[in-house]
């Protein structure tokens, strides 16, 4: 401070000068809570300083306490709609649309009806072999999962012959 601004801070005027500006210049979470303290200004300079370095280091902690608590929150949410998709036990088989169907459902590929697509899948296309993971063919008609199968009959084979 003497240096940049020619002003010493020893000075009775300057120390509060200097208080002043630290609070008011720190981050807003650290002035927030330097500003809260009663009777501030009456403190030293050295106690401030080391309040605003408890605050600093206290950040970190209070960003990971939130963290955590906004994950426990999410994982909460996910439980509770997971628990609400699950069809209820007892009798029948869960909720199924009667009649012509709901508006919501006519028309919409994928869904029972007339027309349009089969099992979610439009007419003609091909989905992902589980076994490979390519696409254009399931796993009934993989090439990979058929030599594999070739394989195991020939070895069974060489196993009965001996």
């Amino acid at each position: 401070m003497r240096k940049y601004a020619g002003a010493d801070p020893d000075d009775a005027l300057n120390v509060q000068l200097v208080k002043i500006q630290f609070v008011t210049k720190a981050w807003p979470d650290i002035a927030k809570k330097l500003q809260k303290r009663d009777n501030w200004t009456a403190e030293s300079l050295e106690v401030l300083l080391r309040e605003a370095q408890k605050i600093y280091v206290n950040r970190e902690e209070e960003k990971v306490r939130r963290d955590g608590q906004r994950t426990s929150r999410m994982m909460a949410v996910a439980v509770k709609e997971a628990m609400q998709m699950q069809p209820e036990k007892g009798r029948g088989r869960g909720w199924v649309p009667r009649g012509r169907g709901s508006a919501e459902f006519r028309g919409r590929p994928g869904t029972r009806g007339r027309g349009g697509m089969t099992r979610g899948r439009m007419i003609g296309e091909r989905g992902t072999c589980f076994h490979c993971g390519k696409m254009g063919h399931f796993k009934r008609e993989c090439p990979t999962l058929a030599t594999g199968e070739q394989i195991n009959r020939l070895m069974e084979e060489d196993e009965n012959i001996y």
